[in-house]
Formats: structure tokens, sequence, C-alpha cells
């Protein structure tokens, strides 16, 4: 039987700009970046898992396949990536001041020591998951047929089918 496959993504960016009334001016809270890629396989393979997707999260959702004993198993894996940076507006206020002091001030240093003077971890953040579900059809299919008197077939048709999927999460444990 041929192997079958499909693959399937979306990305999405948004920016979250608010109306500051005291200062009367429309600010940059923050930017969501956000991408999801699916692959549907007729047979996870581990391996290929662990080489296709960066380390650690490639070599993880591979052991995770396998403690699962779902290598071989029919259905899709779903990696979902998001980034967001929040508070951006003291980050531009920032650059701008630092920006202002006259091109004889200004410095790549300079530049990186103000941001760094406002930096706080919390305003970026990152996720990774990735998830398998697996997937299983059931089918059936039955005919009813009855040559009549005259020569003619009379009969019956009936096909039938449920698939059945369930989510494991491979990323993170």
């Amino acid at each position: 039987m041929p192997a079958k496959a499909g693959v399937s993504g979306s990305a999405r960016l948004e920016a979250l700009l608010l109306y500051d009334r005291p200062t009367d001016r429309i600010v940059l809270q923050s930017v969501t970046a956000s991408g999801e890629l699916g692959v549907s396989v007729g047979g996870f393979n581990p391996a290929l898992v662990a080489s296709q997707l960066a380390s650690p999260v490639g070599p993880a959702a591979a052991v995770k396949i396998v403690n699962l004993g779902l290598a071989h198993s029919n259905g899709a894996i779903k990696a979902s990536v998001t980034g967001k940076a929040d508070n951006l507006q003291k980050y531009i206020d920032t650059v701008g001041a630092y920006l202002g002091g006259g091109p004889s001030a200004v410095s790549a240093a300079g530049l990186a020591a103000a941001v760094r003077g406002v930096h706080a971890p919390a305003d970026f953040s990152t996720a990774v998951q990735v998830t398998a579900t697996v997937s299983d059809k059931i089918g059936m299919e039955g005919k009813v047929e009855q040559i009549g008197a005259e020569g003619m077939k009379l009969g019956a048709s009936a096909k039938g089918s449920l698939e059945i999927g369930k989510e494991y999460q491979l990323y993170p444990s």
C-alpha cells in the first residue's frame, strides 16, 4: 500500500494598539506571532519526527511517540509555536529618547545599554506544543440483490464508516 501524507499550515500576526488618554496617544502594547504546521501521515515514524523538529522538541516528541505505543499509527502530527512581546511602548519610548540625544551621542553599545535598562524577561514569551492525533477508520458495506421475475435486478445497498480520533500531547510532556 502506498504511503499517504498531507501537509497544512497557518500563521497569524497580531498587534494590540491602545489609546492612552493621559498622553493622548496610541501606544503599541503587544505583538503576538503564531504558526501551526500539521502533517497527516500513514504511519508515525519516530526517527523522522526526531530529525524534522528542532531539539529538544523533536527528540522529546519521538520518545513520547514510542512510549505511548503510537509508532506507525495512522493520524496527524501538529506543531504550534507562539511568541509574544508585551509592554512594547516602553521599548519604543526608550529608543526614541536615546536617539533624540543627537547623532553624535548615538552608538550601538549605548542603544543596547538603554534597552537593557528597561528590559524585563516577563515582556517576552514563547511556547511550543506538539500533538499527535491517532485516527482509525472502521467501515462496512452491504449489498443485497435479487433477480426478479422479469429479469430485473432488485436490491438494496448500504455503506457506513466511523472514524475515531484521539489526541495526545507529545511536547511539552
